[in-house]
């Protein structure tokens, strides 16, 4: 459908605009529902007052006038820089905004969607510093490796809105309207964001884990050595002393450096593939409809 001022609105874009909206929200009230929930689970190992942890789980769901402010000046940023792109040159994405009231509805319609994505993301990575700041703190007990698993669970879940936000921007190939290059801006940043909530949650619990181990690992060994130059005791005896060493050795060997369960692993799996597969499929249809048109 084309639109008077130049601007070219096709139904492609229109499903987008619909599916991106219809997704984001809901998906983000989950993951931050589950963000909570993983907070709850920590809650006895964080030494925070009842009063403190009340604000800091507060803080997930709440933001002030001025994080909504950065926000929104970015999604004008990001709206500018998709709408030339989208246009071909900054005269033609003057001439949709001023030409008619039609191609002026057309041309704004992505800024809310540049804001609902920009306040989301930034939403999910304030809660990502977060769980990396408590991460810092937390007292590492390798043999209860499953009180860390709430770090994992929360940074997997966090990735399931940006990552559907990607696969959605396939929508808007088909029908030919739209190149691959015009959805650049958005893939870039989400792209960097994905890898940040990621990670930033559990890597300060994999260096924390990998530094106990190795301390423990290193008295292990400083023991069995005593042990072994210790010949005074029989061989029965001295496999006596081995056999508790030898086994918590082999339970901190054991001991996983990430905070991943198997649960959280399948889905970040899924969740990996969900991006390319929704392209690769969203290709397969523009080439069946370039089939049966022409």
């Amino acid at each position: 459908m084309e639109v008077s001022g130049g601007g070219v609105f096709s139904w492609a874009i229109a499903l987008f605009f619909c599916v991106i909206l219809a997704y984001i929200v809901p998906v983000f009230q989950f993951v931050t529902q589950r963000t909570e929930e993983a907070l709850d689970e920590l809650e006895p190992s964080l030494g925070l007052s009842r009063d403190g942890f009340v604000r800091l789980r507060t803080s997930i769901g709440s933001k002030s006038l001025g994080w909504l402010t950065i926000n929104t000046s970015f999604a004008v940023m990001f709206w500018l820089i998709q709408s030339w792109a989208m246009s071909g040159g900054f005269d033609e994405m003057t001439t949709s905004l001023t030409g008619s009231v039609s191609g002026f509805i057309v041309s704004v319609i992505p800024l809310f969607i540049w804001l609902t994505l920009m306040c989301t993301t930034h939403a999910l990575v304030d809660n990502a510093r977060l769980f990396r700041r408590l991460a810092k703190d937390i007292q590492v007990d390798l043999l209860d490796p499953e009180k860390l698993m709430p770090f994992g669970r929360m940074a997997v879940s966090s990735t399931l809105v940006i990552i559907g936000a990607q696969a959605s921007f396939s929508l808007m190939w088909l029908g030919g309207g739209v190149s691959l290059w015009t959805t650049l801006p958005g893939l870039i940043p989400t792209t960097a964001s994905v890898i940040y909530l990621l990670v930033a949650p559990v890597w300060p619990i994999h260096k924390a884990v990998r530094a106990e181990k190795f301390i423990q690992l290193s008295r292990i060994h400083k023991q069995l050595m005593a042990l072994k130059d210790c010949g005074d005791d029989s061989i029965e005896q001295q496999a006596q002393n081995f056999a508790p060493l030898l086994s918590y050795r082999r339970e901190i060997s054991r001991t996983p450096e990430w905070p991943f369960n198997l649960p959280a692993l399948a889905r970040l799996s899924v969740y990996i593939v969900i991006v390319p597969l929704t392209w690769i499929g969203a290709a397969l249809i523009e080439n069946v409809v370039d089939v049966f048109i022409t």
